[in-house]
């Protein structure tokens, strides 16, 4: 009976950490490199007079932009980290590619909060209340085995939430 209990336990999820959602976000932070080549296309479409490549340059970044904001909802809506008593499961879906994966505390070395990886995106989730959570395993890397949430909505807030879930669990 007490092993049944202990398992549920276990399985019980303590915190849930999403991927935000924003369209002012993706519009001003995600999308910047390509507003600057479409201004730089479709001025020199109009400054030659060649109205038409201007036009058809316009529709194109109208079409990216709305790509864009679809496939960053998708992302957002199955990107999260959960925490349990003993352990992390991470869950990312973006188009094709389903990432899965669980780490028990004694496998993570590291837990990362930032706030942007360059100064305009720093600069950005700052004025949004952003962050990002990235956690690094003992054995492999971030990327093959690692776990990483970017876009998360009230950063401090789940920093305190977080560090009160682990304690001291992560050594």
């Amino acid at each position: 009976m007490k092993n049944d209990e202990n398992t549920q336990e276990n399985k019980k999820e303590l915190l849930k950490v999403k991927k935000k959602y924003s369209i002012k976000y993706v519009l001003v932070v995600k999308l910047i490199e390509v507003y600057v080549v479409f201004l730089l296309v479709i001025s020199a479409a109009f400054l030659y007079r060649l109205v038409s490549i201007g036009i058809v340059s316009f529709l194109i970044l109208i079409a990216i932009i709305i790509v864009a904001l679809i496939l960053s909802k998708k992302s957002a809506s199955q990107t999260y980290i959960s925490f349990y008593d003993d352990k992390v499961f991470y869950k990312r879906k973006f188009l094709f590619i389903d990432t899965e994966r669980t780490l028990e505390y004694s496998e993570i070395k590291d837990i990362v909060f930032t706030q942007g990886t360059t100064w305009y995106t720093r600069m950005w989730q700052k004025i949004f209340g952003y962050g990002n959570i990235y956690i690094y395993p003992k054995k492999g890397n971030i990327i093959t085995h690692g776990m990483t949430v970017e876009v998360v909505e009230n950063i401090d807030k789940v920093v305190k939430d977080i560090k009160t879930v682990i304690g001291d669990k992560i050594k």
